[in-house]
């Protein structure tokens, strides 16, 4: 496997921790706007719209700008995709965190429908409350992918080419 040059390597890297990170600060910003409009009617007006802002236009580039990044690192260097757990979880993880966010933009823009009209008070509680608990759950999920990059848990997918050594010629 030819490995890519350490310039891209490292420039790959930075832009995914740069994603990565940034993503993360942007679902907190999410999830405080989600609470403010959880908690005050008449806040929604401006709130649900700028949620719909940041979910569009900022955490669903970030994320997919980490996952491009993370794939493309993983592909070019001996971590591997598949060759170590800690990647394959933060990969499936990641995959998941993008799908949900998409899932979930209807229903943000109809919210922000809502607020545009000065209609808050008929978005259905149910609906407020999934995109607090979505938001929180996303923080989490992006905290366990950071804890998984740092920490690197050992173990080896049964994917993974594990290069054995020979045994030595017994041609005494």
């Amino acid at each position: 496997m030819r490995l890519m040059p350490v310039l891209l390597r490292r420039t790959l890297l930075t832009l995914h921790v740069g994603l990565s990170v940034s993503s993360m600060g942007a679902v907190a910003c999410f999830l405080l706007l989600a609470l403010h409009g959880f908690s005050t009617r008449p806040g929604g007006l401006l709130t649900y719209g700028a949620m719909n802002l940041v979910a569009t236009q900022l955490i669903l580039p970030l994320c997919l700008g980490a996952f491009v990044t993370g794939v493309a690192q993983s592909l070019g260097t001996a971590w591997g995709l598949t060759k170590h757990y800690w990647v394959l979880m933060k990969l499936v993880l990641t995959v998941v965190t993008i799908g949900v966010l998409i899932v979930q933009l209807p229903g943000i823009a109809a919210l922000a429908a809502l607020g545009e009209e000065g209609n808050v008070s008929a978005a259905p509680d149910a609906a407020r409350i999934s995109v607090l608990l979505h938001a929180t759950g996303g923080l989490v999920v992006l905290a366990a992918i950071l804890v998984l990059s740092v920490v690197k848990p050992a173990g080896q997918t049964p994917w993974s080419v594990r290069q054995r050594p020979e045994p030595p010629d017994r041609r005494d």
